[in-house]
């Protein structure tokens, strides 16, 4: 999908900036559990950051894109991305969310 008809079907959801949701909230709680993870976020990526709708165990904040994991997963063309470590990964290992709070290892 090009970038200009994500964007276009995201802001046509109007999810961004919403209320907590207990849908998304099972999903976190349910990643987490899957994946054997302390914490676990859905997260949205729009033209300028990664917002949370929905998170367990971290902090909510809204992440710049250009730290935001997900802004490789979007681009990704099956659209999955596995990272095991991130200390690891040439892509992430500089990243303030790897060396710094909440020092990101794993995501997928």
């Amino acid at each position: 999908m090009e970038e200009q008809d994500r964007l276009r079907d995201l802001y046509a959801y109007e999810i961004l900036d919403t209320d907590p949701e207990e849908p998304f909230d099972d999903i976190v709680r349910l990643a987490a559990l899957v994946c054997g993870t302390r914490w676990a976020r859905v997260n949205f990526i729009d033209e300028q950051r990664q917002w949370t709708k929905a998170v367990l165990g971290m902090d909510d904040a809204d992440t710049p894109r250009q730290d935001a994991f997900c802004s490789h997963t979007i681009v990704a063309p099956d659209g999955f991305m596995l990272v095991e470590d991130a200390l690891a990964d040439t892509r992430f290992a500089r990243n303030p969310l790897v060396l710094d709070d909440p020092n990101i290892r794993f995501y997928a």
